[in-house]
């Protein structure tokens, strides 16, 4: 009767799936559709709009420890079609040869406008943000990581849809580069997937809603540290990641500036939100993933594990081909690849579901370790014994 149960759940659990897997597919060609009309028209500036009135655009690059990445995105960026542009390098205290190696790049494009920043100490990522942000001259700003590689028409690309168009935050395609391991290709199938879910929530709501590396903000926004910003996802922007992707492992992808907003913490429906994804990867999808299997493999309902592959490799093929950055011999190739992603789905989702229990304790444990070693002292001070009168 529980097996019986279980399996109704499932078939539930598979035709939601199939419906959120369409209204995806569905969203990314209503995107791909609409955009296209726009395609033609954001490839130049506006009429009467010339060269000397193209906007300067200020990009930030945040570099700690990571010297020959750091260098790689800086070649990229000097090799863009987009002239005017002025370069922030943000060295965070690295003990490493990070600084030698951008002063002896800027000695070799000394036409570039190029600044290095130097940390003598080690500072939180907002504080490091913030010393650049007072530097920067652009009317648009670009925070980039060392792994972010700009594409030669990105910064062309996105200054004509911010004059064009009225909005405060732009988030480009950023896609997943090529690396030769196991644990990337997984990575990118998931990029394939959330970039078609960029389309279709860019259609819902406006995206701009965090500030992140790979987004391109008005610099008096940012100045101004104002939260809430309208901003929209164009696939036309590509910037390219390179890295090994680490299992649970916390980028530096989000992070906030010090505002009045943040003082009055948190919004409790997002954290609800947050709380219940994080129970579901954690716990309900491995579960539910490996119980189905075992039910399948049972030949009790082997009809769970032939829909729920057709349903996973139907949507990673289609997600596949809707990535405009894709030539037609990499779309045929993924297509390939996509069946055997569904055994990789099913030992990832309990892979990353440690992961992730692993990291939350070892965070516990580091908020623990700082609240003892502040509250020392202070018990010390307590058991003073009192002077002599």
């Amino acid at each position: 009767m529980i097996d019986g149960i279980l399996h109704n759940i499932s078939l539930g659990v598979i035709g939601a799936g199939i419906f959120g897997a369409a209204a995806a597919i569905l969203g990314s060609s209503v995107y791909d559709v609409s955009y296209s009309l726009k395609r033609r028209s954001l490839a130049r500036l506006k009429p009467g709009l010339g060269a000397k009135k193209r906007p300067l655009i200020t990009t930030i690059v945040y570099s700690y420890k990571q010297p020959e990445q750091t260098l790689e995105c800086l070649a990229g960026l000097v090799k863009s079609t987009h002239r005017k542009i002025q370069i922030i390098v943000v060295d965070n205290a690295s003990k490493d040869n990070t600084k030698a190696s951008v002063k002896q790049f800027m000695a070799n494009h000394p036409k570039k406008d190029i600044k290095l920043i130097s940390k003598y100490q080690h500072s939180p990522l907002p504080e490091a943000i913030k010393t650049a942000l007072k530097a920067a001259r652009g009317d648009l700003v670009l925070i980039l990581e060392p792994n972010h590689i700009v594409e030669r028409q990105a910064l062309q690309l996105a200054a004509n849809y911010l004059a064009q168009n009225g909005v405060e935050a732009l988030m480009p395609a950023v896609v997943l580069s090529q690396q030769p391991s196991l644990l990337n290709l997984w990575a990118r199938y998931k990029n394939f997937a959330s970039l078609s879910k960029q389309k279709t929530l860019s259609l819902l709501s406006d995206q701009g809603r965090s500030f992140k590396f790979g987004i391109f903000y008005r610099s008096q926004l940012l100045k101004h540290k104002k939260m809430e910003l309208s901003g929209v996802y164009t696939s036309d922007v590509t910037i390219y990641y390179d890295r090994i992707p680490g299992i649970a492992k916390p980028g530096l992808d989000y992070y906030r500036l010090v505002s009045k907003r943040s003082d009055s913490g948190p919004n409790p429906l997002l954290e609800l939100f947050k709380l219940m994804k994080l129970a579901s990867k954690v716990l309900i999808l491995p579960m539910f993933l490996w119980y189905s299997a075992y039910l399948a493999l049972n030949s009790k309902y082997p009809d769970l594990l032939v829909i729920s592959w057709g349903v996973f490799t139907f949507f990673m093929i289609i997600a596949a081909w809707a990535v405009e950055q894709l030539n037609l011999v990499q779309k045929i190739k993924y297509t390939a690849l996509a069946p055997a992603m569904f055994s990789l789905f099913f030992v990832m989702s309990y892979i990353e579901s440690v992961g992730i229990l692993l990291n939350l304790v070892i965070r516990f444990a580091i908020v623990v370790k700082r609240k003892t070693a502040l509250s020392l002292p202070l018990l010390k001070q307590r058991q003073l014994p009192a002077k002599a009168s």
